[in-house]
């Protein structure tokens, strides 16, 4: 390692190892919350994001606006939880890095449980996008990527051989040793209308580095397999984040969350050897 490099790591190390412990996943920190600091916390993050990253709010159509306020109005839980360093949340922010360029326009958010009001404005979102939800049952949520002009719909299913679309339900077979939990999720992408990309997400039980084609260190507490039929991620659970691989321009966000959240990025997915996107809260 240059000296370079090694100073700038051990000035990232030295500021972000007072607060270690933050980089465990946020609902372990502050455990179950009630349904009232729920919806406060969603809020504060929503508004920094839009000051800080980018403007959700000005490029949310009506319709979705209508959507994500009934969501917030319905949430009651961080996630569902599938062990004790893993769950599916139910709102994700994200970074994605490409090409040294940042987008932070991505946002999921999720339900297990969707009210009849929330169904309602689901079907007003699905005639505003001219989309269909094609495993309706199975629904866990939606997501934007507003730079790449994209739109996801999210699929939860509890066993490997429940998985709906036939290409993912092949990996998932494939991954239905007792190296994985029994849950999966799967995101369907959309561009203008038509669908784009396809991925499978599946738990692993325990982490097993030998199992993981990633060729550098992370500091993880769990790990998910990512599959779809062009290629292959890993979305990691972080135990801390302070690790020289990062690309540099991602540690003006770092130094943002952890000066006003206390927090360090929850989780990350690697291609190979290279960070792509970053996970909060």
């Amino acid at each position: 390692m240059n000296r370079r490099i090694f100073l700038r790591t051990a000035l990232v190390s030295s500021v972000l190892w007072p607060n270690l412990s933050t980089a465990f996943p946020i609902y372990r920190l502050l455990g179950s919350g009630r349904p009232e600091y729920l919806k406060e916390y969603f809020s504060r993050l929503y508004r920094w994001y839009c000051d800080q990253f980018f403007d959700f709010e000005r490029h949310l159509s009506a319709p979705e606006k209508a959507f994500a306020k009934q969501w917030l109005m319905d949430l009651h839980h961080w996630g569902v939880p599938l062990n004790s360093t893993q769950m599916f949340e139910h709102f994700l922010f994200s970074h994605q890095i490409l090409n040294g360029k940042i987008n932070s326009s991505r946002l999921a958010l999720g339900s297990q449980f969707w009210s009849p009001s929330l169904k309602q404005k689901l079907i007003d979102l699905k005639r505003h996008r001219g989309f269909q939800v094609k495993f309706e049952e199975h629904l866990f949520g939606i997501g934007w990527n507003f730079e790449a002009d994209e739109f996801k719909f999210y699929y939860l299913f509890n066993k490997p051989e429940k998985v709906k679309d036939p290409d993912l339900r092949v990996f998932s077979l494939a991954h239905s040793d007792s190296n994985w939990l029994q849950q999966r999720i799967c995101s369907h992408t959309y561009r203008a209308g038509k669908e784009i990309t396809k991925k499978l997400i599946i738990p692993m039980k325990t982490l097993d580095w030998t199992k993981i084609n990633i060729s550098t260190f992370i500091d993880a507490l769990s790990a998910c397999k990512i599959i779809s039929p062009s290629e292959e991620r890993w979305f990691f659970r972080l135990r801390s984040i302070f690790f020289p691989l990062v690309n540099q321009s991602f540690y003006p966000i770092v130094s943002k969350h952890q000066s006003e959240f206390h927090q360090q990025a929850d989780a990350v997915v690697y291609s190979k050897t290279d960070p792509k996107i970053f996970y909060y809260p």
